[in-house]
C-alpha cells in the first residue's frame, strides 16, 4: 500500500471499531430499556452488564475486532463507506466478530452472560455501518444514487457468501448456534459444558484437594466441627445434634447432645449455626455454647445463644441443662441469622448476628442484638472486667453473662452495649488470627457483593448504604453514624458461579508451610478456596486452591483451623441423607502418594415428600421468591429485574413442566435471560427437581392436584 492508502486504511479501521463501540455501548442502555428480543419466560429483559464487566466486553470485542478489520483491510483494500461489496464484507467480518467474541465470552469468563446485550449491540452496529454507506455513496455519486444503496448492499451481502469470508462467516455463527440448540436438548452435552465453564473458568489452582478427616464419617449437614482440648473431636448438625468422635481414634461417632426439639423446623437458614467450648473445658467445666434458630413454634422464630452442661451422664440429661443467655425474636423468614459463637484470646465470646430480615433497625444499636459482632463475659467476672447489662432487647430477652467494661459502646445513651461492631449483613463465619489475634469475618452480601472484613472495636461495616467496592451509584448515609466507618477488607462480585462467602481462618499452622500467613476462605455456592495474605494489601485476585464438589446449598459451611496444624472443612450436604461430610486439606502430592479420591455418592429416589420440596424451595428460592411465590423475598429489593409471581394463574397457564424443569436445572443465564437465576443441576436430584416443580405448581390458586397425589393444595 501506498501512504495514502495505508492512511485511508488506519481511517476505516478505526471507523469500523468506533462503530462496534458505539453499537456495545447503545446496546447496553438499549437492552437495560428493554431491548428487541422478547422474553417468555419467568423474567423480562436483564439488567445492563455492571461496569467494570462492560469495559472488560468493551475491549475484548475491540480487540477482535481489530483483528478482524485489519484482515479484511488488508484484502479488500480502503474506501470502506462507498463500495457495497466491501461494505458487505465489513458487515460479515462484524458478524463473525460478534458471534465468536459472544461465545468466548459464555464460555471462558466469568461474566453473567446477557445475549440480550449482544444482540442489541449488533444490529445497532450493522444500523451504524450501513448508514455509513449509504452516506458515503451520496458524497460520492449524489442523492440520486442513494436508491442504489440498499439494493448493492443486499445484492453483494448474498454474492460474498460464496467467497472465503462468507464461508468463515457462516461457520463463525454456526459454531455457537448449534453448540447452543445441543446444550437445551442434550443433557449430558449441557453437564459437559458446564463442567467446561467451571474449569475454564477456575483461575488455576488445582494444587490442594481435599479428603474425608476420618474416613467413612457422614454426617446430617453438618455446620462446624471443632477439637476440644485432649483432642476429642466435636461436630454440630444444623437440625440440633452434636456428636464427639473420642480420641485418638475418633472412629466412633457418639451422639452426645441432642436439642432438635428446640431447633424444630431446619430451613432456610435457619438451625443451629455454631459452638464453642467454655475456655476452662479441660479444667472441668464441660460446657457448650450454641447459637441457634428455635423455630419449634411455627409462628414466632427466635435466635438463641445456650449454653449446655456436657457432664451429666445422658444426653437426655445433658440436653436438659439448656440455659439460654440471648433469646432475640426475629421475623419468620428465616434468613440472615449469622452464626458464629467463638472464644477470643482475651477468654471473652464473641457472636456474630445477621441482620435477620430487619430491615427498620440496620446501623441501630439501640433497638435490638441485630447486624453485628457482640462481646459478651459468659464468666460474670465483674469489678474492673465486666458489669451487668443496663438494658434488654426490645424484642428479646439476655441473662446470665456481664458486659466487658472496655466495650466500644459501653455508656453511650439507650445503647446495647453487648455490640463490639455493626454495620454487618449476615456475618456467618468470624475467627481470631492465632498470631495477631485480629478478628476476621465473611460477610454474606446481597445480590452483588461479598466481603472479607477485619472486624475492629466500634467499627461500622457500612451495611446497607455501601457494600463491596466502589459504589456504582450516589451513597446515602443515616443522618448518624454509629461508630467508625470501616471498608472491606477484601470484596468480590456475584459471578455465575460466586455468590456465598464463607469466612475461615489465618493459617499460622506448620504443616503447609506455603499457607503461612494466608487467610483462607471460600464460596459455598461455587465451592471454591481461595487465600488471600493477611499481613499484605488486599490483592486484585485470590489465589485459587481448590473447588469441592459439594457446591450451593450444600456445599461448604466453614473452615477451621486444627491444634495439629490441618485446615478442616464442612460440608453440608443433602437434608435428609446424611452425606455430609467433614474434609481436610492436602497437598496435591499427598493426595497422588495415597492414590485419594473424592466421590460423592449421589443417592437415587424415584420421589421425595412434599414437606422436603417445600423446604428445598425455602431454603434456594425463597430468599428472592418470597415464602408466598409472590416475589417478594428479602433479596428481591436487591434484583433489578422483574420476579414472576408463582401465585398467579396466567404464570403457570404459560409454563409447561419441561419450561420450569429446563429453568430450574440451567439457569438463567445459559437460556439468555435472568443470570440471578442460578442452575441447580448436578446439584438437585431429578426427584427433587420435580418435587420444587410440584410445590410451585401448588403456589396457584387454581391448582387442583391429581387423585392419589399426596397433600393438599398450598
Amino acid at each position: 500500500m501506498t501512504g495514502s492508502k495505508k492512511l485511508n486504511a488506519a481511517i476505516s479501521i478505526l471507523a469500523l471499531l468506533g462503530i462496534v463501540v458505539l453499537g456495545l455501548v447503545f446496546g447496553e442502555k438499549w437492552a437495560a430499556a428493554g431491548g428487541i428480543i422478547p422474553r417468555f419466560l419467568f423474567v423480562f429483559p436483564d439488567a445492563p452488564l455492571n461496569h467494570s464487566d462492560f469495559w472488560f466486553v468493551i475491549k475484548t470485542f475491540t480487540a477482535a475486532h481489530l483483528i478482524i478489520f485489519t484482515g479484511i483491510t488488508w484484502a479488500a483494500g480502503a474506501n470502506v463507506f462507498n463500495q457495497p461489496r466491501r461494505t458487505a464484507l465489513d458487515l460479515y467480518g462484524m458478524i463473525a466478530g460478534f458471534a465468536l467474541t459472544s461465545f468466548g465470552l459464555f464460555l471462558l469468563s466469568e461474566i453473567p452472560f446477557d445475549p440480550e446485550f449482544f444482540a442489541c449491540a449488533f444490529v445497532l452496529s450493522a444500523l451504524f455501518l450501513a448508514a455509513g454507506q449509504f452516506i458515503g455513496t451520496v458524497r460520492q455519486d449524489g442523492m440520486s444514487a442513494l436508491w442504489r444503496a440498499p439494493t448493492g448492499l443486499i445484492g453483494q451481502a448474498f454474492t460474498s457468501l460464496k467467497s472465503l469470508a462468507g464461508v468463515f462467516v457462516v461457520v463463525s455463527v454456526l459454531i455457537p448456534v448449534v453448540t447452543a440448540a445441543v446444550y437445551v436438548t442434550n443433557q449430558d452435552f449441557a453437564n459437559a459444558v458446564t463442567r467446561l465453564r467451571v474449569s475454564l473458568n477456575s483461575g488455576g489452582g488445582g494444587d490442594w484437594k481435599f479428603t474425608d478427616l476420618y474416613d467413612g464419617q457422614r454426617f446430617l449437614q453438618p455446620m462446624l466441627g471443632r477439637f476440644a482440648p485432649g483432642g476429642d473431636f466435636y461436630v454440630l448438625e444444623r437440625g440440633g445434634k452434636v456428636y464427639k468422635l473420642a480420641a485418638p481414634k475418633h472412629d466412633n461417632k457418639e451422639l452426645v447432645l441432642d436439642f432438635s426439639a428446640n431447633v424444630g423446623i431446619a430451613e432456610k437458614e435457619n438451625g443451629a449455626q455454631g459452638f464453642d467450648f467454655h475456655p476452662n473445658f479441660a479444667g472441668g467445666t464441660e460446657q457448650l455454647f450454641v447459637y441457634y434458630t428455635d423455630y419449634s413454634d411455627p409462628e414466632h422464630q427466635v435466635n438463641k445463644l445456650s449454653r449446655f452442661d456436657l457432664s451429666a451422664a445422658t444426653v437426655e440429661e445433658r440436653s436438659s441443662t439448656e440455659f439460654v443467655l440471648i433469646a432475640q425474636g426475629r421475623r419468620n423468614d428465616g434468613f440472615h441469622n449469622g452464626g458464629t459463637v467463638v472464644f477470643g484470646p482475651d477468654g471473652f465470646l464473641y457472636l456474630s448476628l445477621g441482620e435477620m430480615s430487619a430491615d427498620e433497625e440496620r446501623q441501630t444499636i439501640d433497638r435490638n442484638l441485630r447486624g453485628g459482632v457482640l462481646r459478651l463475659d459468659p464468666l460474670m467476672q465483674g469489678g474492673t472486667i465486666s458489669h451487668a447489662p443496663s438494658r434488654q432487647p426490645n424484642d428479646g430477652k439476655t441473662q446470665g453473662y456481664f458486659i466487658p467494661n472496655d466495650n466500644p459502646f459501653v455508656g453511650q445513651p439507650n445503647a446495647l452495649e453487648e455490640f463490639w461492631a455493626l454495620g454487618l449483613r449476615n456475618p456467618f463465619r468470624i475467627d481470631f488470627d492465632p498470631e495477631t489475634g485480629a478478628l476476621w469475618a465473611g460477610e454474606v452480601g446481597s445480590t452483588v457483593w461479598e466481603e472479607v472484613n477485619v472486624i475492629e472495636a466500634g467499627g461500622n461495616y457500612q451495611f446497607p448504604f455501601i457494600e463491596g467496592g466502589p459504589p456504582e451509584k450516589p451513597v446515602v448515609r443515616p443522618d448518624v453514624i454509629v461508630g467508625t466507618e470501616k471498608e472491606p477488607r477484601y470484596f468480590y462480585r456475584h459471578t455465575a458461579f460466586d455468590r456465598a462467602v464463607i469466612g475461615g481462618t489465618v493459617y499460622r499452622g506448620e504443616k503447609h508451610p506455603s499457607l503461612a500467613g494466608n487467610y483462607l476462605f471460600a464460596d459455598n455456592y461455587s465451592g471454591k478456596v481461595w487465600a488471600i495474605a493477611a499481613d499484605a494489601p488486599a490483592p486484585e485476585s485470590p489465589n485459587l486452591l481448590t473447588q469441592v464438589n459439594q457446591v450451593a446449598q450444600r456445599g461448604i459451611t466453614s473452615i477451621q483451623q486444627t491444634p495439629g496444624g490441618d485446615i478442616i472443612i464442612t460440608t453440608l450436604g443433602e437434608s435428609t441423607v446424611a452425606s455430609g461430610r467433614v474434609l481436610r486439606l492436602v497437598s496435591k502430592e499427598e493426595w497422588d502418594a495415597l492414590g485419594l479420591n473424592d466421590e460423592v455418592t449421589v443417592v437415587k429416589e424415584d420421589s421425595i415428600p412434599l414437606t422436603r420440596a417445600k423446604a428445598l424451595y425455602g431454603e434456594n428460592c425463597a430468599r428472592c421468591h418470597g415464602d408466598s411465590g409472590k416475589g417478594d423475598g428479602p433479596d428481591a429489593p436487591d434484583i433489578d429485574v422483574p420476579l414472576p409471581d408463582f401465585t398467579s394463574s396466567t404464570f403457570h397457564n404459560a409454563r409447561s413442566e419441561g419450561d420450569l424443569r429446563e429453568f430450574i436445572l440451567k439457569g438463567g443465564d445459559a437460556l439468555g435471560r435472568s443470570y440471578w437465576m442460578p442452575p441447580w443441576e448436578g446439584i438437585l436430584t431429578d426427584a427433587e427437581v420435580d418435587g420444587m416443580i410440584k410445590y410451585i405448581r401448588r403456589l396457584d390458586p387454581d391448582y387442583n392436584p391429581p387423585p392419589g397425589e399426596e397433600g393438599h393444595r398450598h
